[in-house]
Parts: structure tokens; C-alpha cells; sequence
């Protein structure tokens, strides 16, 4: 009804259970500016369509960052949009836990920031999607801008320089365009998102997995030790990544009552410091990861780093990860920008205005890296000639 045309269902991980995009039914997803990395996932298939130029605007889904990551690492916008205005039913996985909603977000991709408050418009719920007053202008004059640079985690790795000057570089264009100086913050409880965002949402009743024996309850599962076996000794069609969250979904359901309620309180905190913080005319700028896109399978030891984008499932947040060009190995460069809950249209504003200052997405190379450094220079092949003449 909105005028879009579906092209095709793109690539995703077995079950959407993995940050790279791979299964045994379609192959791997390569990244469109380096096919030797990954595009992310688990929304990765769309990610890698929409930073090749081969679609416009993408469908993804996030739970955990599987709709920002793989925009960070292939060079267009993901949005995370505040809970409960797009309806989710039909996706896989889904939990019947009544929490779901508020951590899972169906995630609006597009190439150009400008697409970002039509998108969100046409498949938000007609009912619901005025609170959001996406076609009200918003005066970047007087948005107020906090940042944090970096995880305060210990667990977490530094962050790519390339992002961190990328932030720098959109806070000086605020000040000097706009007057609006950014505030740098600190929040302590940052420190423990890792463990808590994990824990807090692996203890919702359980969701579709590779476990569930029948299709209709995704609550009775196999034994995970037994179909663990079988994967070892090849006797299973499964690929590793869903196979993680049986153990790491039965270690968050052998944590202590106390401990939980611990954690829930801390998440509480966060989501108090920021609205306090953000009210109705703020935004947040936040590394969406701390690296660019990786090689296939190197995102298995940067698992400590999912913090970043685990952070507005948790606290329930509208965020998305905007594109701010390309490093100087080609890799697309961005950061996250967020908003209190319903003010998405303040997000979007932003993400406008950095993609008028710093370009956005940049079409990726036409010859892949690999092969430009395969190629023999001209000037050396025409010496080795004369040479030989």
C-alpha cells in the first residue's frame, strides 16, 4: 500500500542466532566493500544488499543488534525503534514470553537517512504511530547531545580509532553549526550491561531454537548435551552458532533469584539515568561496536564487545547506527545515535544531518580488495617489458 516492491527474502544465520551470516542452506553472506568479511547479522543478508546499492530499503529484526550491526559493518542505517510500534508477529524466532516485545524490535534499514521517518511511518501500527509525530520538524538548535567514546567495561576491547574520530568529527560540526555543545558523560552501571543484557534476556521463557522438539513448543527441548554430541560426530545439520544458547540459556536460568532481581534493579537504574538524562530533546551518541567489519569467523572473539548494541535492547531505547563514510582501508565507519523512548524523530533528524555533513553510505569499491592487491602495478609490469626489451 506504501508503493514498496519486494525484491526477496535475504540471507540470515540458522534460527537469526549469530552476529556473521551463514547457514548450510544458503552459503555465507560476504560484505559488499570486502568479501573476505563478514556483513554481520543476524540481519546480515539485507545489510550486504543495501550497501552493494542492490535495494533501497531493507526489513531487519533486532533483538541483540542484529539490525545495527550489520549496518555499521556494510555502510547504511539500521534503526532500532521504540518497542511496540511495529508489529512483530510472524518472525522466527519468536518467545511467548511477555517481554518479548519490549527487547525485539523489526528493524527499518535504508541506504539514505531521509528514508528513515517515511519507512518507520508506512509500517508502524496506524493506531499507535502518531505518538511518534514523525512529521513534526525538529530544530537541531535545540537538541542537547551527550557521548561516551568507549565501554567502561573492563571487559571490553578499545575502540577502532576511526570511530572514535568519526564521533569527535560530529560533535565539532554540532558546535560549529549549530552552537550546541555535546556533554562527554559517564554512567557506572554501563560497566555491567554485558553480563546483565545477557542474563536478563535469555531468562525469558524460551524462544524457537534448534533444541524445541516439535514446532509448535519451542519450551520442550532435546537434551542439549546429547544434540551437542551429535554435532561433534557430524550427525547433525545444524551450524554452531544456535547451538550456543542451550548452555547459555540454562546458565541463565540456574542464576539465583537475588541475583536476578539484582540485575533487573540495575536495569531499572539505567533506564531511569536515561530519561533523566535524555527527556524530550536529547540524544546519545554511542559506538555501535568497537570495531569495523571483521573477517569471516573473527567475531567469535569480540563477543565481549556486544555491549554496545545490547545496551537499547535492555534499556528499551529507539537507536540506530548511521554511516559517517569509509576508513582509510575501506571499511564503513559509524556510530550509534539514540533517544528516549517514542522520540525517534530526533534520531532521525540527526542522523540527517550527518549524513549531509559526512556523506553517509558510500557505494563500495567496484574491484574487491583481495584483488586489488592481487593486481601487478602497470608501471612495474611495463619496466619488467623494457627490462626484458
Amino acid at each position: 500500500e506504501a508503493g514498496c516492491i519486494p525484491l526477496l527474502v535475504s540471507n540470515t544465520p540458522e534460527v537469526c542466532m549469530c552476529w556473521e551470516t551463514f547457514n548450510n542452506v544458503t552459503g555465507r553472506t560476504n560484505n559488499p566493500y570486502d568479501p573476505r568479511r563478514t556483513p554481520g547479522g543476524s540481519s546480515g543478508g539485507e545489510a550486504a544488499l543495501l550497501g552493494a546499492g542492490a535495494s533501497v530499503i531493507g526489513l531487519a529484526s533486532d533483538i541483540g543488534g542484529s539490525g545495527r550491526l550489520p549496518a555499521l559493518y556494510c555502510g547504511v542505517y539500521g534503526h532500532k525503534p521504540t518497542p511496540g510500534y511495529i508489529g512483530i508477529d510472524g518472525h522466527i524466532p519468536v518467545s511467548e514470553d511477555e517481554s518479548w516485545g519490549n527487547f525485539f524490535s523489526i528493524a527499518p534499514m535504508c541506504r539514505y537517512a531521509e528514508d528513515l521517518p517515511l519507512y518507520l511511518h508506512s509500517i508502524s501500527d496506524p493506531t499507535k504511530r502518531e505518538n511518534l509525530r514523525l512529521k513534526q520538524p525538529v530544530d537541531l538548535k535545540t537538541v542537547k547531545i551527550f557521548y561516551i567514546e568507549e565501554d567502561p567495561s573492563i571487559l571490553a576491547d578499545r575502540v577502532h580509532p576511526e570511530i572514535k574520530t568519526s564521533m569527535r568529527k560530529a560533535v565539532a560540526h554540532f558546535a560549529n553549526k549549530f552552537n550546541v555543545i555535546a556533554q562527554e558523560i559517564k554512567i557506572k552501571e554501563l560497566e555491567e550491561v554485558y553480563q546483565v543484557a545477557g542474563v536478563v534476556m535469555l531468562r525469558m521463557k524460551s524462544c524457537n531454537s534448534v533444541y524445541q522438539k516439535t514446532e509448535d513448543n519451542p519450551a520442550e527441548w532435546n537434551s542439549v548435551l546429547w544434540t551437542y554430541i551429535k554435532y561433534i560426530f557430524g550427525f547433525t545439520e545444524h551450524t554452531h552458532p544456535p547451538l550456543i544458547y542451550g548452555p547459555i540459556k540454562k546458565y541463565a536460568d540456574s542464576i539465583s533469584e537475588k541475583e536476578f532481581s539484582e540485575m533487573l534493579e540495575l536495569k531499572r537504574t539505567l533506564m531511569q539515568k536515561f530519561d533523566e538524562m535524555l527527556g524530550d530533546d536529547g540524544v546519545f551518541l554511542y559506538p555501535t561496536f568497537n570495531d569495523l567489519a571483521n573477517f569471516h569467523q573473527q567475531f567469535y572473539y569480540k563477543l565481549l564487545n556486544t555491549s554496545y548494541f545490547t545496551l537499547f535492547n535492555l534499556i528499551e531505547l529507539p537507536a540506530c547506527s548511521c554511516p559517517t563514510g569509509l576508513a582509510k582501508d575501506g571499511r564503513p565507519v559509524g556510530f550509534q545515535v539514540a533517544a528516549n523512548k517514542h522520540q525517534d524523530r530526533l534520531v532521525f533528524a540527526v542522523a540527517k544531518e550527518l549524513e549531509s555533513a559526512f556523506g553517509g553510505w558510500v557505494p563500495p569499491p567496484s574491484i574487491p580488495p583481495q584483488e586489488k592487491e592481487a593486481a601487478p602495478n602497470p608501471k612495474q609490469a611495463l619496466d619488467k617489458v623494457t627490462i626484458q626489451g
